[in-house]
């Protein structure tokens, strides 16, 4: 085992944990744009369809769950190392390949070029304090573009509500970009190496994240 590392949440600064994927700034905990989300009902994280059968997760065994999580979070991590250059194509299992495949047809076909230095980074909106991780901010076909990587069975219409939070919370920031302006899509890697794209476009979806955020903060109060 490697050493400890101490994720106590400072008194100032920001930070976010790993373990339980928390977002903490200045020793304050800040909720996370899908926490947000699903707290206020939109979806349900314990209930999405699943990409391993196609069918809704509901009353699947935790096991089943955490495979299909694991799966995701492996997928990710792949698709990060070959955006860095650094991916060894040998120690991915071969019933993820398919999806690594994907995302460099994805990156090819429609000229997508990643900023690096927005590579899977947690960061926060510095005004209305929640915490987001865009899979990946850089240029598509020219344009500059959120795109967020997704391994599931199927669209969920939450998506353009998270990508539309992470265009803000990245120009609270200080990045060059406009959220009204900025091409927002989520990415689906599919098991047979084919990807599909789902763009958002709708220009009320950071309204629609703020009313969750407003319930969600709401339910805390009162309660």
């Amino acid at each position: 085992m490697g050493p400890q590392v101490d994720q106590t949440p400072p008194a100032k600064g920001f930070l976010f944990r790993p373990s339980d994927h928390t977002y903490w700034l200045d020793g304050r905990h800040l909720p996370g744009c899908t926490t947000v989300i699903e707290d206020a009902g939109i979806y349900d994280l314990h209930g999405h369809t699943c990409d391993s059968c196609g069918h809704q997760t509901g009353g699947i065994p935790k096991k089943v769950l955490a495979k299909a999580a694991e799966r995701g979070t492996k997928v990710h991590l792949a698709t990060q190392y070959f955006d860095q250059g650094i991916l060894d194509v040998d120690t991915v299992h071969p019933d993820l390949i398919p999806y690594v495949e994907a995302w460099g047809s994805f990156r090819l076909n429609e000229r997508f070029i990643p900023d690096p230095n927005w590579l899977e980074v947690p960061t926060w909106h510095t005004k209305f304090l929640y915490g987001v991780t865009p899979d990946r901010y850089g240029f598509l076909g020219g344009q500059k573009a959120i795109v967020e990587i997704k391994c599931t069975y199927a669209v969920a219409k939450y998506w353009s509500i998270q990508t539309a939070a992470q265009a803000h919370a990245l120009a609270s920031q200080g990045v060059d970009v406009d959220p009204q302006t900025v091409v927002r899509l989520a990415l689906k890697l599919n098991k047979d190496g084919t990807y599909t794209m789902d763009r958002h476009d709708k220009p009320g979806d950071f309204a629609e994240f703020m009313a969750c955020l407003r319930v969600y903060g709401m339910k805390r109060k009162y309660k």
